[in-house]
C-alpha cells in the first residue's frame, strides 16, 4: 500500500469532488428541492443509483488528477 501526501486541500486531486460534480449536473441540480428532507432524499437516491454503475464509478479515478487512487482499486 503506498502513501500519498496531499496539499491541505486540493479538490481535484479527490475523486469524491467528481462525484458531488456529477450529482450537481445531473439530475439534483435541476431539481426544486424545497426543504432539508428533499434534498437529503434526492442526495441518498442518486448515490445508490450510483453504486450499481461501476463503469461510471471508476470513470472518477480514472481521471487525470485521480489516477493515483486507482492502482488500489483495479488492483484489489
Amino acid at each position: 500500500m503506498d502513501i500519498h501526501l496531499l496539499p491541505p486541500y486540493p479538490p481535484e486531486l479527490n475523486p469524491v469532488e467528481l462525484v458531488w460534480s456529477a450529482l450537481k449536473t445531473g439530475r439534483i441540480g435541476r431539481m426544486a428541492l424545497k426543504t432539508k428532507d428533499q434534498f437529503l432524499n434526492a442526495v441518498s437516491s442518486e448515490l445508490r443509483s450510483l453504486q450499481s454503475q461501476k463503469k461510471k464509478v471508476l470513470v472518477f479515478f480514472r481521471a487525470e488528477h485521480t489516477a493515483y487512487a486507482c492502482l488500489e482499486i483495479l488492483h484489489a
